[in-house]
């Protein structure tokens, strides 16, 4: 019976110790085209990432992309971010479900512009139902609006924002600060 035990606790051991430790020798770089087809489904349009990717599994399953560009590849990009950071529930995980507790969005830009016909032309994301974010933070941010017809400019820089979102379409519940 201890034997039992103890090769049983002895596994579970070097379960956790694999989980903790095996995402560090990932080249999560290789999984590129993966991680853009996803986060592509999931914004409604193209997604590139420019930047570094990293996953940790323990103690809080998180997934780190660097330089996100939204938006078609042979365009300037009218939406991204410097970083996001997002820490996932497990048990949602385990469901199969995609469900982040906390999103971080670092530097995030969005640009907005009005034609002289009135239409407005930016970033058309349109989230999919598959993730759902209990709280998200985004702080740096940026967002440029000109109106093409009377050539008026506006920028909102140090965009900052701290809430909550209980649907993966909304309602948003939160609190934020910019400079103009």
């Amino acid at each position: 019976m201890q034997t039992t035990l103890l090769t049983i606790g002895i596994a579970l051991i070097l379960a956790l110790v694999t989980a903790l430790v095996g995402p560090l020798f990932v080249d999560w770089a290789r999984f590129r085209t993966d991680f853009e087809a996803r986060a592509s489904r999931i914004a409604g349009q193209p997604v590139q990432i420019t930047g570094a990717i990293d996953v940790r599994l323990l103690p809080i399953p998180t997934v780190r992309l660097q330089g996100i560009n939204v938006g078609p590849a042979d365009a300037t990009p009218a939406l991204g971010a410097r970083e996001i950071d997002a820490e996932l529930s497990l048990a949602s995980l385990m469901r199969g479900e995609l469900r982040a507790t906390v999103v971080r969005i670092d530097a995030p830009y969005v640009s907005v512009e009005r034609d002289r016909d009135g239409h407005v032309s930016g970033p058309a994301v349109v989230a999919g139902g598959e993730v759902t974010i209990d709280r998200i933070v985004v702080s740096d941010g940026r967002v440029s609006l000109a109106d093409t017809s009377s050539g008026a400019k506006a920028v909102l820089d140090n965009v900052s924002f701290k809430g909550e979102i209980r649907a993966p379409v909304g309602p948003i519940r939160g609190a934020g600060a910019f400079v103009v």
